[in-house]
């Protein structure tokens, strides 16, 4: 059984073929380890610290050790969307004779023929087992030799037992036979000039020629894929390589990226519904100092950006990037990694956040048609970076890509592949959890105490446990002057140790192919249960001004402190103020001053005009929040009679100094922060 571009025929041995295969397999593993134990040493025997060097090795690992990193649906979904076009396809027919729906037709029959000759082989094996034992006392020698070469069959198939012909694979996959044998030419594994060592290093070091040629080809002409994992991938990296070599690439090029765009903003509008947003548009930027120093209708520098969404206060800004990573950045090529992923992570963020700081400067921006897109209430900013490519082991290294300048550590944007981005979006509940995500993900320190190879285990602990990192409560002190520093905060952070996540997702898994099944039955991992998840349901459902916001706030308090706010607030309304004045509390939540709320829950007598009582509770929101010079807040009105909300205040006005607002805070009687024993509560861990 000899293919194409293999070192040893197996079947010279004279040893059984399952134990000489079970002795190579290991020996194969060993040197996988070896070579991994190679480059973690290396890199631990640097003499100075090399963040690139860790991003290396996990780029590498995953190469070696991960396969369907995305769903197969997923990525045949893409896959199609992407070589859909007429244009495309012609290029690629003049080019190598099929085009992307032919190729993956065919490897996929050539697959399934393998599995079929394979149960056939096992089940035809079992039946003659079962058909001994039922006449084990007349077993005839001849029977006996015939049950032998029925297991041997099945144990140690020949070539035309574990490879199909080329002919079968046409017929299957209903395509000329010269489509097909057009298809093996460009998918068949070619390395006849590596020696057995060569193989060795290029495959440890991450350039797997599997992962652009999974199909092996015998000496006779027969097929055998290696693995279905590896057909999907193939076909997209296979081809446009081949349409990089025709004028159509550019036309492609552009294509690839609109497909990306538009499946982030379908995706996006899914998790955090009736958003405005904007897809693809230009908008000008300072050209130099002194246009910076100016207003915005001077800015003369155009400039594009690829979606914009916003949702009352708070604006995500994504950069999609279609490029993927070059087969000499993953087989560990230092230049060519660091070039890669500046054309794909630090482009993506340093364009986002240009963005960024126009709307924080200048509150909009002014777009080619000199139109003002106004966005004077955007008080959160998240910038997010999506690939299409998949960067498993190197997206989840957000600190190491900032240590090795890569990425500033000042706004460290999401980074996320399109498939785990859809898969995220499947998975959340509520809106909000999405946005206590995205703070928590980006959260410079998140990922200087939580290593994962995957995105999805990250988001699934998250699910599980809040992704929490305690703050240093000196940080918060000093960034919010009123929070008291305890003994047990500081005790809380030395505490807090760096962990590595393993794999999380059989649960997920489960429910995936549960959905596509049709199975009801199978629990989809969920966020566990917060004590606030139907209080921030009605916010959404009511339409409440910066629900969103609002929602992820609650539910970045611990579950003590959740249920806690909720007892207060059924108590606040079991027990109405006997002189019909009003009840209510007051907290403040967050431990940064981006982050941090004030929180009012109020009782509104009956008696009480709400139009009234709503203007003295915005005068008494606006001036608490001066008070902790903190943005935002919002009070969350009460009717006492029926104990249901009937208002929701929201203040998202920044902290500006006021000698009028000083006045009338010393004249009110607020209580003085400095000398308040009060703190913030515990975030959800």
């Amino acid at each position: 059984m000899a293919f194409a571009g293999q070192a040893e025929d197996v079947n010279s041995t004279d040893e059984r073929l399952p134990r000489r295969l079970a002795a190579m397999a290991d020996q194969a593993h060993q040197l996988i380890d070896l070579s991994t134990a190679e480059h973690i040493l290396t890199a631990a025997a640097a003499t100075e610290p090399d963040p690139l060097g860790y991003i290396l090795a996990a780029s590498r690992g995953r190469e070696i050790w991960i396969r369907n990193s995305s769903y197969p649906e997923m990525v045949e979904e893409t896959v199609g969307q992407l070589f859909d076009p007429e244009s495309v396809r012609a290029a690629l027919r003049g080019q190598v004779g099929f085009d992307a729906d032919d190729a993956v037709r065919a490897l996929k029959a050539c697959h399934d023929l393998q599995v079929q000759a394979f149960n056939h082989r096992q089940f035809s094996f079992l039946g003659s087992i079962e058909e001994a034992m039922a006449e084990a006392a007349e077993l005839t020698e001849d029977r006996r030799e015939g049950l032998r070469a029925k297991l041997d069959a099945a144990q140690e198939p020949d070539e035309q037992a574990v490879s199909v012909a080329q002919e079968a694979v046409a017929a299957a996959a209903g395509l000329e036979p010269a489509v097909v044998a057009a298809v093996v030419r460009q998918f068949r594994l070619d390395i006849d000039d590596w020696t057995p060592l060569q193989a060795v290093r290029e495959f440890t070091s991450g350039n797997n020629p599997l992962r652009t040629n999974p199909l092996l080809v015998t000496d006779s002409g027969r097929l055998m894929l290696v693995h279905d994992a590896l057909t999907l991938d193939a076909v997209r990296e296979n081809l446009e390589q081949v349409l990089k070599a025709t004028p159509g690439w550019e036309q492609y090029q552009a294509h690839r990226g609109k497909v990306l765009e538009r499946r982030i903003s379908e995706n996006l509008a899914r998790v955090i519904p009736d958003a405005e947003s904007w897809e693809g548009f230009e908008y000008f930027v300072p050209a130099n100092a002194d246009e910076a120093a100016g207003v915005p209708s001077g800015y003369s520098k155009l400039v594009e950006g690829d979606l914009l969404v916003v949702k009352d206060d708070v604006a995500l800004i994504v950069e999609a990037k279609a490029v993927a990573l070059a087969s000499k950045a993953r087989a560990g090529s230092r230049g060519r990694l660091q070039s890669d992923l500046t054309r794909i992570i630090t482009s993506a963020a340093a364009q986002a956040r240009r963005l960024k700081s126009i709307l924080e400067r200048d509150g909009g921006f002014r777009t080619r048609g000199n139109d003002w897109v106004a966005l004077p209430d955007v008080r959160e900013i998240h910038t997010v970076a999506v690939s299409l490519d998949d960067l498993t082991g190197v997206a989840t290294t957000s600190q190491e890509l900032v240590d090795a300048g890569l990425l500033e550590s000042v706004d460290v944007p999401w980074t996320v592949s399109l498939h785990d981005l859809q898969l995220i979006c499947d998975l959340v509940d509520l809106p909000s959890e999405f946005l206590l995500y995205l703070r928590r993900r980006r959260d410079p320190e998140t990922t200087a105490y939580y290593a994962a190879p995957d995105e999805l285990d990250l988001f699934l602990y998250f699910l599980d446990t809040g992704l929490y990192v305690e703050p240093d409560p000196r940080l918060v002190r000093k960034d919010l002057p009123y929070v008291k520093v305890r003994a047990t905060d500081v005790k809380r952070r030395q505490r807090q140790r760096w962990r590595y996540l393993t794999s999380r997702t059989d649960a997920l898994d489960a429910w995936y192919y549960g959905e596509l099944a049709g199975r009801s039955d199978v629990p989809k991992p969920t966020m566990s249960k917060a004590a606030m998840s139907g209080f921030i349901q009605k916010l959404e459902d009511a339409g409440a001004k910066a629900w969103l916001s609002i929602g992820a706030t609650l539910l970045s308090a611990s579950g003590d402190v959740q249920e806690e706010l909720v007892r207060a607030a059924e108590k606040l309304l079991a027990t109405p103020d006997p002189t019909g004045r009003g009840r209510s509390m007051t907290t403040a939540i967050g431990s940064t001053k981006q982050d941090a709320w004030v929180l009012v829950w109020v009782g509104r007598p009956a008696r009480q005009d709400p139009e009234m009582f709503a203007g003295r509770l915005g005068e008494y929101l606006r001036a608490k929040k001066y008070q902790l010079q903190i943005d935002r807040g919002c009070i969350f009105v009460f009717d006492e009679s029926t104990k249901e909300l009937v208002d929701v205040i929201y203040d998202g006005r920044a902290y500006a100094a006021d000698t009028e607002m000083d006045a009338l805070i010393a004249e009110s009687g607020l209580f003085d922060p400095a000398q308040s024993p009060r703190r913030l509560p515990r975030s959800l861990r």
